[in-house]
């Protein structure tokens, strides 16, 4: 794939699919894009074991170098409430999601991000999370298959 240079908009919140090297499977997270190169990342990660999972935020980070496949925006976040929404999402839970039926996963975690942001009016969804998830993985995965990565405006968001 070829990795070429592409700009975010400054203070965009994205869901960042990325490439792992097998088939169909990706790392979710987040990014709020704090400069058109460079951003912080905030995700789940699970280093010490499959079922034992973290929050962690990598500040400034330049994506050119990430191997993600899609970026899908989701929203605009005010300056003044990018330190509001850092301190939000570590309070998203680590645990087995009784919203979504599914055991925690870095996927999940976004999806519960994403819930409580658009509940608490950090974003404005207008189609359901579940619909915004399959946005992402069908985006990473037609991108996977051409050798590309995009960053494309979901369409579940009014940003």
């Amino acid at each position: 794939m070829t990795i070429e240079p592409l700009e975010f908009d400054v203070d965009g919140l994205y869901i960042l699919v990325r490439d792992l090297g097998d088939t169909y499977r990706f790392h979710w997270g987040l990014y709020l894009a704090t400069k058109p190169c460079t951003g912080d990342l905030f995700h789940a990660v699970n280093t010490v074991n499959k079922n034992s999972w973290a929050y962690e935020v990598r500040q400034d980070i330049n994506l050119i170098d990430w191997r993600f496949l899609a970026a899908v925006k989701v929203g605009m976040i005010e300056t003044e409430l990018h330190d509001a929404l850092r301190s939000r999402l570590q309070e998203i839970p680590m645990g087995y999601s009784s919203r979504y039926k599914e055991e925690m996963s870095c996927r999940v975690w976004v999806k519960e991000s994403l819930f409580a942001l658009d509940n608490e009016g950090f974003i404005q969804l207008v189609g359901s999370v579940n619909a915004i998830d399959m946005e992402a993985k069908s985006e990473a995965m037609r991108n996977k298959l051409e050798g590309r990565r995009t960053i494309i405006k979901s369409a579940g968001s009014l940003e």
